[in-house]
């Protein structure tokens, strides 16, 4: 059926619900559909009551994806849900690697947070398991890219791990550069949406409504006399062009200077994604020479009651 699941991941999407993930190595399926017609790749689904039981109804997804294409139905023959597709990955006979997202409301599991997927083909005949069993990923590791394989997902996994007691922000910072400044006092925006500075949260903070961080930066070539950040010219060390950054929340607005010395904390809103849209202001004086002008910026995030 496949060769191996991997890449076994979580994330709550911060509205209610959350997005189970795994990679599949799909082998090909001649001889694998018994004496029944190949219809559709089948993903199979488990969940457990709080005592580790399989329950009798696991038709629980909202949405199940192979390769960015979603389940268009899905069937529950026994203890079991299988979804399955006729279009895309799903329909593919021919061996493929899937990346397969499950999306589950939050409270049909909240009793035990974590599922259990398994390969499958759904046929004009019985279904067909993967016979090593299914990875069972479990909310509450922040990096658990290792699946936990069982063998038989009908018999009662090892519980789930506890939530997160600490707050985890990973940050993606893009590579800005400001082009051809001109002359003088100018300001340039970056609002696409791989311009962003983006924080992504894990674990808990009690109520993350109420979080409120302090973000800051410091900078390779120092700051001028009115603590801005200095621009360096590559082949001339002495050439510097002073800049601030004003970085405005993407979702609730909330804006933050940087540098930010009187360390001004924002909000970040519920969502695991929070990003910021960064100003620039640059003051090009007179004697400034031309050149290619670069500086490195470290950040900080700090928590504030």
């Amino acid at each position: 059926m496949s060769s191996g699941y991997s890449q076994c991941s979580w994330k709550d999407n911060g509205n209610g619900t959350t997005t189970f993930g795994v990679t599949i190595s799909f082998n090909d399926t001649a001889g694998r559909t018994g004496t029944a017609r190949f219809i559709s790749r089948g993903i199979l689904v488990y969940t457990y009551d709080k005592s580790g039981n399989l329950n009798s109804s696991s038709l629980v997804a909202d949405a199940v994806f192979i390769n960015g294409v979603k389940h268009d139905r899905g069937g529950q023959p026994g203890n079991y849900a299988i979804y399955m597709n006729l279009a895309g990955g799903w329909y593919y006979t021919s061996a493929f690697t899937a990346k397969v997202e499950v999306t589950v409301q939050n409270k049909k599991i909240a009793d035990w947070p974590a599922i259990a997927i398994r390969a499958g083909n759904y046929t004009s005949g019985d279904d067909v398991a993967e016979k090593t069993g299914g990875a069972y990923v479990g909310m509450g590791n922040v990096s658990n890219s290792d699946c936990v394989n069982l063998t038989d997902p009908s018999v009662s996994p090892p519980p789930p791990p506890p939530p997160l007691q600490t707050l985890v922000l990973t940050m993606t910072a893009p590579d800005w550069d400001l082009g051809e400044l001109p002359r003088g006092d100018s300001k340039k925006t970056f609002n696409g949406l791989n311009e962003l500075l983006c924080f992504e949260t894990a674990g808990v903070i009690g109520d993350i409504k109420t979080g409120r961080f302090v973000i800051d930066a410091s900078n390779a070539n120092g700051r001028d006399k009115n603590s801005r950040y200095l621009l360096r010219n590559l082949a001339d060390a002495s050439q510097t062009v002073p800049y601030s950054i004003l970085l405005f929340h993407a979702g609730n607005g909330a804006p933050t200077m940087l540098p930010n010395d009187s360390n001004i904390s924002v909000p970040f809103d519920e969502n695991p994604r929070n990003c910021f849209i960064p100003t620039f202001s640059t003051s090009v004086g007179d004697g400034v020479k031309g050149g290619t002008y670069s500086d490195v910026l470290t950040f900080t995030v700090v928590t504030k009651p």
